[in-house]
């Protein structure tokens, strides 16, 4: 799970302060996660992973409340990317590092 939210706390980080060599490395290994489907899924992934630790763990509501936490944004996001699709035409995910932005 570390390694997951480190990936994804990365690529939240390109919006900020755009490192190229990251950004080109991400894009080529994770690019699922540059499009608004992608990065839902994503995070749909990592929720069931949540919910596979209740037998790991001592705080059980804590796994269960992450992963309805991070299922219900990954839900929010295609919901209004389907529904409203005018709020995402000018998402353009982090293009540093690219000798042509995508």
């Amino acid at each position: 799970m570390v390694l997951f939210g480190a990936l994804l706390l990365t690529y939240e980080f390109m919006w900020w302060i755009s490192v190229p060599a990251i950004n080109k490395s991400l894009r080529k290994n994770f690019g699922f996660l540059y499009g608004v489907l992608g990065k839902s899924i994503f995070i749909i992934f990592v929720a069931f992973l949540n919910f596979g630790l209740q037998k790991q763990v001592t705080v059980k509501y804590l796994t269960v409340g992450t992963g309805i936490a991070w299922f219900v944004v990954a839900g929010l996001h295609i919901f209004l990317y389907f529904w409203k699709p005018e709020l995402f035409g000018t998402y353009h995910a982090p293009a540093a590092g690219l000798d042509s932005p995508v």
